[in-house]
């Protein structure tokens, strides 16, 4: 009996794997495993979710931009594209134009968070080109068929700084804003400016003049 025992003890550490043998075994099963992984892929819903989330943290990349190039233009159609360089900082391109051929293009960069987070920057270039603006004449004894019209085309930039010491409700503001008027010919139904008027009548007719305000 005491054979049979010691024989089936002897049987049973046989079958057993050595402990160096079970760990190659684990390290085999887990390098097939590695050869598995593969990126999560989200399905259509957790997409559709992690869209939304983008933009509201953010809003949409494209957006409707209706601003006119000047009053008057009538129906305007318009877009812009916003870009994010870096976490915080964006760059809006947009442009406007009317079916009288009143344009507007420009491009603004935003840097919101400056000397730890107390001052924001907004630097904004553009060029705008008004085609049928009216003019009265001076004085104020003027009527409605008294209209002519002139145009202007004014490239312009605009660098604008907000600071808030401490982060407190007071802001202090600092910019400049840089601009070129350049007249040019009246389109539309009235008369062009130049054919009502002369240099002698109008002082400043024809001119282009530069602006520098801050």
């Amino acid at each position: 009996m005491l054979l049979a025992l010691t024989a089936t003890n002897a049987s049973a550490q046989e079958q057993q794997p050595e402990p160096d043998s079970r760990a190659a075994v684990i390290e085999q099963e887990q390098a097939e495993k590695a050869t598995q992984l593969h990126p999560y892929v989200p399905n259509k819903a957790e997409a559709y979710l992690d869209y939304a989330e983008r933009m509201l943290e953010r809003g949409p990349r494209f957006h409707p931009f209706f601003i006119n190039a000047y009053s008057g233009g009538g129906f305007t159609l318009g877009a812009g594209h916003m870009s994010y360089l870096g976490p915080h900082n964006t760059l809006d391109v947009r442009g406007s134009f009317t079916p009288s051929g009143y344009t507007r293009l420009e491009a603004e960069f935003i840097a919101p968070n400056l000397l730890d987070r107390q001052a924001s920057l907004s630097l904004v270039g553009g060029w705008r080109d008004a085609t049928e603006v009216g003019f009265y004449g001076t004085g104020t004894a003027n009527s409605p068929d008294d209209r002519a019209n002139y145009g202007f085309k004014q490239p312009y930039g605009i660098a604008t700084l907000d600071v808030r010491p401490g982060r407190r409700a007071l802001v202090l503001r600092t910019g400049v804003d840089i601009s070129e008027w350049q007249q040019t010919p009246g389109k539309g139904s009235a008369q062009s400016v130049e054919e009502v008027y002369t240099p002698e009548t109008l002082p400043g007719l024809g001119t282009s003049v530069s602006y520098v305000h801050s």
